[in-house]
């Protein structure tokens, strides 16, 4: 597949996932997906665990942005399962200790928050890979254009992060989407730096922007901690570009999703998927009693 027609397909999908989510989402069925019964109550009914759309959404949502990942690092010959399991292992839990002290809230998540931690630590992760793991496999991880397939693939997922603010969810979809496609094209020309400052710098200009429209709780601070981490993430970046530059040398887009068909890569993006959807799919926040009888007439 040509580079055209890998854009062109992307675009195509992500418009007709976003037209349909903003019309078809804000409906009250797509609050509960299903109800797990977990045990039984001195009334006779069970309690019931909820799993909710939001977190199908999200769990689909990151093991897309996963895929992508995938095929730029792979594209640049970058060796990336790994890399990958390490970063989601810290940012993931990331999301929730971040709300937790920002928000004081135990069953919130904060995608930007998890972005902060990963930009914070992937760096030096993979200096550490190259020094320990590189050096016996002889291999060679460029940090900046690690990073930059991370951001752009960041783009792609953040947009479904459900915030309920003032129509910024379509404003929010929308920028990151186009972001994120532009971030794309960038890298697979080989303008890694600035495919990774384009889609770092756009998406945390915007966190930052939009934080003022939030009705919730973000802090007692007229400058919320988030937006702080997206103005510290953004200063951050520009120091990582100068410490590690790329070098000047095009991906190959067709190695990127030739990789992707593999069985165990096919695996690893599965587990990915169900340990999203484990932990964002679970409502703490909500409850349910479910009750069983027997429908005589059918019998």
């Amino acid at each position: 597949m040509d580079q055209f027609m890998f854009l062109f397909t992307l675009s195509i999908f992500i418009l007709t996932l976003i037209i349909w989510g903003f019309k078809t989402l804000p409906k009250e069925k797509w609050q509960i997906m299903a109800v797990l019964p977990k045990e039984k109550s001195l009334h006779g009914k069970w309690e019931g665990l909820n799993l909710t759309y939001y977190g199908l959404l999200c769990a689909n949502a990151y093991t897309f942005a996963v895929i992508i990942f995938f095929i730029l690092g792979a594209s640049a010959k970058i060796p990336l399962p790994l890399l990958c399991l390490l970063i989601l292992a810290l940012c993931m839990p990331a999301s929730k200790i971040v709300a937790k002290l920002v928000e004081k809230k135990t069953g919130t998540l904060t995608v930007g928050g998890a972005v902060f931690i990963g930009i914070l630590i992937s760096p030096w992760l993979v200096s550490f890979i190259n020094l320990t793991l590189g050096r016996v496999y002889l291999f060679t991880i460029n940090v900046t254009i690690f990073l930059s397939a991370l951001c752009v693939a960041y783009a792609y997922a953040s947009g479904l992060e459900g915030e309920k603010v003032i129509p910024v969810q379509i404003i929010t979809a929308g920028l990151y989407s186009v972001t994120a496609l532009a971030g794309t094209w960038l890298f697979l020309n080989g303008y890694y730096a600035a495919a990774f400052l384009e889609s770092l710098i756009v998406t945390q200009v915007w966190r930052f922007v939009s934080e003022f429209f939030r009705a919730d709780f973000r802090g007692g601070l007229k400058i919320t901690p988030y937006q702080l981490m997206a103005l510290g993430g953004i200063a951050y970046s520009l120091v990582i570009v100068l410490l590690f530059p790329a070098p000047d040398r095009l991906p190959d887009l067709q190695m990127g999703l030739n990789a992707l068909w593999n069985p165990w890569m096919i695996f690893l993006i599965e587990s990915i998927w169900a340990a999203a959807f484990f932990h964002t799919g679970r409502s703490v926040v909500t409850g349910a009693e479910i009750s069983f009888h027997v429908n005589e007439s059918n019998i």
